[in-house]
């Protein structure tokens, strides 16, 4: 939980071109105080602001519905040896690889 709980309290996105960052994990390359970076896609200048939705509340809330929804979901193809697990704390890149290759694309 304290993985995922840094990357959606932390994200932010750049107001011009939408591109995501993370305030822990994936910041813009030039912080110009704190909070306020330049966009490394666009160049705008951009603060860091959570989405309305992105708080702990509402996080508990999604984990605690994905935990009694997905449990059932995971013990059922792990009982018939088909559940595949990815490491989704790297990059994004290598997780869709990771998919990929388990999925044959």
């Amino acid at each position: 939980r304290d993985i995922i709980t840094k990357r959606i309290l932390g994200r932010f996105s750049c107001s011009e071109c939408n591109e995501i960052y993370n305030k822990y994990t994936l910041q813009p390359k030039v912080q110009k105080e704190e909070n306020k970076w330049i966009c490394d896609k666009c160049g705008a200048e951009i603060e860091f602001k959570q989405r309305s939705d992105d708080t702990e509340e509402t996080l508990k809330n999604r984990l605690d519905t994905y935990e009694k929804n997905a449990k059932p979901i995971i013990k059922y193809y792990k009982k018939r040896g088909k559940l595949k697990k990815v490491d989704a704390t790297d990059t994004l890149k290598y997780t869709k690889d990771d998919i990929r290759n388990i999925i044959g694309i």
